[in-house]
């Protein structure tokens, strides 16, 4: 089954996808940007399709998806994908030196690998000259260009991006605004990275730290103070921790989020579109987008895709 998020002749195109498209996004990305995700088998079918979506506006790119607990050879899992410039890796096909890959990616904990993978790809994909590179967590989707998000990383070597952008907004609780700083005040879920010696440095770093304890989960957090980018745009990094300040709007040029173009969006715990569930009551309140919302339209057709690729 084809897992192009924009569709072919057997597959509904995804309504926000066509008018992306129609409006010329894809066409107008100037710059070529690569994507990549670290994940668990489980999570495959939406690391699939943030690939067609990222590929959609990224044209002459590629992406990279790494499944942490697959066969730990390239050989059993295989290095392609069915869709032009998409990569399925195993983990063995990480670059990690004379450091054993069980060393890194325990197999026995993989959600701590998942999270302890993204330098290690990072950097590999930097020595086959993948860049400027977007890492991004796997049930991300794209819907707009990223270049707003490389262009700022191709200045200091790394872009980061807050999960809060205005404090003008009242948290719903202030046990809401404790598990934002828990989670981290940088969303751990997208940067761009620019190969050179300031990204390479902060990778270096990030591989040191241990994936197992809440510092070593929060690493994206001294991006900024290492002088890396923060870029502060309501329409990238969208997810269950800012919609109460970033409402969604559908306009003719496609979604905005807070007034801009809405790029990306994050379903991470997402389970249905019933009231917009998320398995992690502990976030702030969602909004109580309804049947023909733009969110709720968005989060329909996402479940929708991911489950056709999960057959």
């Amino acid at each position: 089954m084809r897992s192009g998020w924009a569709g072919d002749g057997q597959d509904r195109a995804s309504p926000a996808t066509i008018r992306a498209t129609e409006r010329g996004a894809p066409q107008n990305a100037s710059r070529v940007a690569h994507g990549a995700t670290a994940c668990l088998r489980s999570d495959l079918a939406r690391a699939r399709v943030l690939a067609d979506s990222f590929l959609a506006f990224h044209p002459g790119g590629s992406f990279t998806i790494l499944v942490v607990d697959g066969p730990r050879h390239a050989g059993a899992a295989g290095a392609g994908g069915s869709e032009p410039g998409l990569a399925i890796w195993a983990p063995g096909m990480l670059a990690t030196g004379s450091r054993p890959i069980e060393s890194i990616l325990p197999s026995e904990e993989p959600e701590v690998a998942r999270r302890a993978a993204g330098p290690w790809l990072a950097s590999t994909l930097f020595d086959l000259g993948r860049s400027p590179l977007v890492l991004l967590h796997a049930s991300t989707l794209v819907l707009g260009s990223l270049e707003p998000l490389t262009d700022a990383a191709a200045r200091s070597g790394a872009a980061f991006v807050p999960r809060l952008i205005d404090s003008s907004v009242a948290h719903h609780s202030a046990h809401a605004t404790e598990d934002v700083l828990a989670a981290g005040i940088v969303d751990q879920g997208i940067v761009a990275l620019v190969d050179g010696i300031g990204s390479r440095a902060w990778l270096a770093w990030w591989k040191s730290l241990d994936h197992e304890v809440p510092g070593g989960q929060r690493a994206f957090d001294l991006g900024p103070g290492f002088g890396h980018a923060l870029v502060r745009d309501p329409g990238i990094g969208l997810s269950r921790w800012n919609l109460h300040e970033r409402r969604v709007v559908d306009s003719p040029d496609g979604p905005t989020a807070g007034g801009s173009p809405l790029r990306t969006i994050s379903f991470e715990g997402l389970l249905s579109t019933t009231e917009l569930l998320w398995t992690d009551d502990r976030s702030a309140p969602t909004p109580p987008y309804e049947p023909g919302e733009p969110l709720y339209e968005l989060a329909s057709e996402y479940l929708a895709r991911v489950a056709a690729l999960a057959e």
